[in-house]
């Protein structure tokens, strides 16, 4: 038991542990407070659409490292890409009409 113990302990400092969210679908934000729900989020599995006027920041994902699929941002009253920089894995990111 001791053994076993050793080699979980061991491995843990081989292996990241990511903080993850998502359930491999598609992933629609209309409010502000759904996109709040992600803070803290590094690792999104799915395709995530920010798509809405209410939508106003993006400081929920600054801790997003990967998406899993891709990251779409339509139609939002955003102001700042900056939460953004973390990212460093996404299969597609597309950006369109931004209102400030």
């Amino acid at each position: 038991m001791v053994i076993f113990f050793l080699i979980i302990l061991t491995c843990s400092n081989y292996f990241n542990v990511f903080s993850q969210c998502g359930d491999n679908s598609q992933s629609v934000v209309y409010y502000q407070t759904q996109l709040d729900s992600l803070d803290g989020c590094e690792v999104f599995f799915g395709s995530l659409f920010i798509n809405s006027e209410n939508v106003y920041n993006l400081d929920p994902l600054n801790s997003l490292i990967t998406v899993h699929g891709g990251l779409y941002i339509l139609n939002t009253n955003i102001s700042s890409l900056s939460p953004l920089s973390n990212l460093y894995n996404v299969s597609t990111i597309f950006i369109r009409e931004i209102i400030y």
